[in-house]
């Protein structure tokens, strides 16, 4: 039996992109640089390149790689951008921002993880990631 979540998210796509870039500006920059060039990442781009080129695959297992990094870094720090994250949630979801703060935790939470794991969040941070080499 599947249970039926409370929100539903919207593709995320170029007006997105500007709350998300004040949730990264607040917990600072360096921790998310620090997610791209970890020597796990390093290892996957290594190891999963054909000819010199990198492959969708080695893109594929370091956006998911890097997803998780991010969980854990929104995780640590989530109580300095609550307002911002609240924000954004309320733009990407059916709901408001008052609805996502009064939601119970593990909702919210699952809320944070289905954002994370979207494919469009995972090319956004891989696509970053060539710009902070």
């Amino acid at each position: 039996m599947s249970e039926t979540k409370s929100y539903e998210l919207k593709t995320l796509s170029t007006k997105h992109v500007f709350s998300l870039v004040r949730v990264i500006k607040k917990f600072g920059i360096e921790q998310f640089k620090d997610c791209f060039f970890n020597p796990n990442v390093q290892k996957l781009f290594t190891e999963q390149t054909e000819e010199g080129q990198v492959t969708d695959k080695a893109l594929e297992a370091v956006g998911i790689e890097v997803a998780f990094d991010i969980a854990n870094i929104v995780i640590q720090n989530i109580t300095e951008c609550e307002n911002e994250i609240y924000d954004f949630l309320s733009q990407i979801s059916n709901l408001s921002k008052k609805k996502i703060e009064d939601m119970p935790m593990n909702e919210f939470f699952e809320m944070l993880i289905d954002v994370i794991q979207k494919d469009e969040f995972k090319d956004f941070f891989t696509l970053v990631s060539r710009f902070l080499k």
